[in-house]
């Protein structure tokens, strides 16, 4: 299964932004979701999740962290077997920031669920990341 791809340009230094990707309270306000994120390699953190009024938690492990540069962690939810990969890799150009989401690891026979989280992070990432971070 090709892996899920966001891009997202914001209007905000690259600092501003790892910060809305590290700060737990920040990636609430764009995740849409409670976590116990910590930016400290093998951290392993948890997002407290809720869809059709079932509440269940997506367990995660950061496998790599350069601060200001990329951010990579697994990711395993109940809606598919095995663990996936989530990398964000961030280019600061003047006072803007580019980023890319690159999401992992979908076997050819969970589509549905690759098209689910590409329509989440399109919500997440794309727009709400965006509005959080040029917002505040």
């Amino acid at each position: 299964m090709k892996p899920i791809e966001k891009k997202v340009v914001i209007n905000a230094p690259v600092t501003k932004v790892w910060k809305a990707l590290t700060d737990p309270g920040k990636i609430e306000q764009w995740m849409l979701m409670p976590n116990n994120f910590k930016p400290e390699l093998n951290r392993e953190f948890l997002f407290n999740a809720e869809m059709d009024g079932n509440h269940f938690d997506i367990k995660c492990k950061v496998l790599e962290i350069s601060e200001n540069k990329k951010l990579v962690y697994s990711w395993s939810g109940p809606f598919f077997e095995g663990s996936s990969t989530v990398s964000i890799q961030l280019t600061g150009k003047d006072s803007r920031t580019e980023l890319i989401l690159i999401h992992s690891g979908f076997t050819d026979t969970q589509k549905e669920v690759n098209e689910s989280h590409s329509k989440g992070w399109d919500l997440r990432f794309v727009e709400k990341l965006k509005e959080v971070v040029e917002k505040n």
